[in-house]
């Protein structure tokens, strides 16, 4: 049997990042392990119920090098497992699209309050 060929992400140029003064980012909660199923899902209820209210949702990730048997391996990693990012100015009208995902599709807003649901402060980015 002849060895596997390891599997290597190549390191993407990042965009830069400007955001839109007038949108914040919010934390939704999902099952560990689902972050990308349940941000596709949600990134298609977006576009298709309410396009451009939600500028973006994503699973925030990070690049680290591993070396096994000699050889270096540079793998990307969910940073927070069952935690996904979204961006959007009005967030009530947003978790309203939001919900109108499938039944099946559990997720939790971080940072909600009496007074309504918490921005993540740029200190927290």
């Amino acid at each position: 049997m002849g060895k596997h060929k390891p599997f290597i992400l190549e390191r993407k140029s990042m965009p830069e990042y400007h955001p839109s003064p007038d949108t914040d980012h919010y934390v939704l909660q999902v099952l560990t392990g689902n972050e990308y199923k349940v941000c596709g899902l949600l990134r298609q209820t977006a576009r298709r119920n309410s396009p451009g209210l939600i500028q973006d949702i994503y699973v925030p990730t990070r690049y680290c090098n591993y070396r096994i048997k000699g050889e270096a391996f540079l793998v990307e990693k969910v940073m927070f497992p069952g935690y996904l990012l979204f961006r959007t100015s009005c967030v009530e009208e947003a978790f309203k699209v939001l919900k109108q995902a499938h039944s099946d599709t559990y997720f939790t807003v971080v940072g909600s309050n009496m007074s309504g649901i918490l921005p993540v402060t740029e200190r927290e980015l």
